[in-house]
């Protein structure tokens, strides 16, 4: 059999040059569907499921998942969703494709994190995390040249038919970097800065010393700077908050000279960065942004807060067994409304929870938020283990991560979906002892 091989450590050494493909295509497939191939976008936005299959197939065959109450519970979850999806379609029959597509932003990726936590490593999460350095460098160069540009420029483009763009204010955009939607490239930018923190930590750290690389990290500095503080999103600054809150709690919690010192240097220099940033003419144009966004939208806090029990308002509108699950999603809104509708506007709600709730009723829909809050809790506790032996990369991705996973749209959006799963498997397997599997 051309895919049998012959133990463990091989099986092992394939699943995680699978990985590592699956981040990078979910990297290049903006580029694709923008730029290259626009008339096969929604083809391209398929292209991680067959590496994502490959990695299931060669797990299987080796046996390698972790298995623990997060694992049984996802076995327990599918199988009744597995019920639920098939008897919508069976009612349903024009609708499913919009249930399997569903289904898969709902439960076909989750299963990642089990084998990464199983297979993968620091060592693997560190080259992934180099890789992503070094391309941030002519990714920032890209943002650059959109943030310059006028909406209408083709650099601009995203997937929708009408060319719609978001702005900061008139005249300049919200980048969208590689990306085809502003939320991939906060994602992206707050995974930098976790890198960089982790980085700052000693936890990346080049082969040796080199007046290169110092040359490198001065460039990326200025580099990743720059897109921090274009991207016209609040969100990015909400990440940046928690990854530096939840290491600061564990710093003070398990206080030792090294972290204490490094995590205060380290806000000393974002003040300075802030500082510095305020007297900027594009510091005045995103506050007046942030401005008219609070008055039309209310405070970023609130809203924050809100999506965690916005849901209990849609108690006596929710059907006890849902609208159907993927209702909800942009592939809903293209089918049911047309093509021009893709990536715009929302089907049922706007927040995780409550579309959630709306597609899958409060039942079901309970039972995935309770996966996706249990979930969260084992990657803190993996993290937390992590740090007590001055492994402190999983906290730190933890900082960003854990906020998506819990709640943010993966099961809307397929870059926040494969951001939340990759990374997380990355974090479970960085944060658990090295040695996984047999090498017989």
């Amino acid at each position: 059999m051309i895919f049998r091989v012959s133990n463990q450590q091989e099986t092992a050494r394939i699943i995680k040059t699978l990985f590592f493909t699956v981040y990078v295509l979910m990297l290049l497939e903006g580029v694709l569907r923008k730029w290259f191939f626009p008339s096969f976008s929604s083809l391209i936005f398929f292209i991680k499921d067959p590496f994502v299959l490959l990695i299931y197939f060669y797990a299987i065959q080796a046996k390698l998942c972790h298995r623990g109450y997060c694992f049984y519970l996802y076995i327990i979850i599918t199988t009744i969703f597995i019920i639920h999806t098939g008897l919508y379609s069976s009612l349903n029959p024009d609708n499913t494709v919009i249930y399997l597509y569903g289904f898969r932003n709902y439960l076909f990726y989750f299963p990642l994190i089990f084998i990464g936590a199983a297979v993968l490593d620091k060592q693997d999460f560190i080259r992934m995390a180099k890789f992503s350095l070094w391309i941030a460098i002519p990714i920032s160069a890209l943002v650059f040249v959109q943030f310059i540009s006028p909406p209408t420029a083709y650099i601009n483009k995203g997937i929708q038919s009408e060319g719609f763009v978001f702005t900061i204010a008139e005249g300049i955009v919200r980048p969208y970097g590689i990306f085809t939607f502003t939320m991939g490239h906060v994602l992206f930018i707050a995974s930098l800065f976790a890198f960089s923190l982790a980085y700052y930590f000693g936890e990346i750290r080049f082969e040796k010393p080199h007046w290169r690389h110092l040359l490198f990290m001065g460039v990326y500095i200025l580099c990743f700077s720059f897109m921090f503080f274009t991207t016209g999103s609040r969100s990015i600054y909400a990440y940046a908050f928690c990854t530096a809150l939840f290491l600061g709690i564990l710093c003070m919690m398990h206080p030792n000279r090294f972290t204490t010192s490094k995590l205060f240097t380290f806000l000393c220099i974002l003040v300075i960065s802030a500082l510095f940033f305020s007297y900027t003419e594009t510091y005045q144009t995103l506050l007046e942004r942030n401005l008219s966004a609070v008055e039309s939208e209310g405070s970023p806090i609130a809203r924050a807060l809100s999506s965690l029990y916005a849901f209990t308002g849609y108690f006596t509108e929710a059907p006890f067994w849902g609208y159907g699950i993927g209702s909800g999603t942009n592939a809903a809104s293209v089918i049911l409304r047309g093509p021009s509708e893709q990536g715009m506007g929302f089907m049922l709600a706007e927040d995780e929870w409550s579309r959630i709730v709306l597609e899958l009723g409060y039942l079901l829909g309970g039972l995935y938020i309770f996966l996706r809050i249990i979930t969260v809790y084992w990657l803190f506790r993996l993290s937390w283990q992590a740090f007590k032996v001055n492994n402190y990369l999983p906290i730190i991705t933890f900082g960003f991560i854990g906020p998506v996973v819990l709640n943010g749209a993966m099961t809307m959006q397929g870059t926040v979906l494969a951001y939340g799963i990759i990374f997380s498997a990355y974090l479970a397997g960085s944060a658990l002892p090295q040695e996984k599997y047999n090498h017989g």
